[in-house]
């Protein structure tokens, strides 16, 4: 279970769970602190042991999309400058 609570705060502190600031805590809260020192608490409404793979698992997909995008916008910039520099040299 130690695992468990090491990756939920993990997954708040990216941003991947919901959290608030701690105002009162409880004895049954999984809380961090931010960067800033703030103490937050993790959000865990109806999330279940079985639901922690597969929101890593959509996360990973999330980011694997966003870098897809950015090489593709990286390729199609090479490829105009390289475009527009044989324009350029030819005239």
């Amino acid at each position: 279970m130690k695992t468990s609570i090491d990756i939920i705060k993990e997954m708040g502190k990216l941003g991947i769970l919901e959290t608030e600031t701690v105002r009162d805590k409880k004895y049954d809260d999984i809380t961090f602190k931010n960067d800033m020192d703030i103490e937050k608490r993790v959000i865990l409404d109806g999330i279940t042991d079985e639901d922690l793979p597969m929101l890593i698992a959509l996360k990973q997909y999330e980011i694997s999309k966003k870098t897809k995008s950015m090489v593709t916008f990286l390729y199609v910039l090479t490829l105009v400058g390289i475009g527009i520099g044989l324009l350029s040299f030819l005239l």
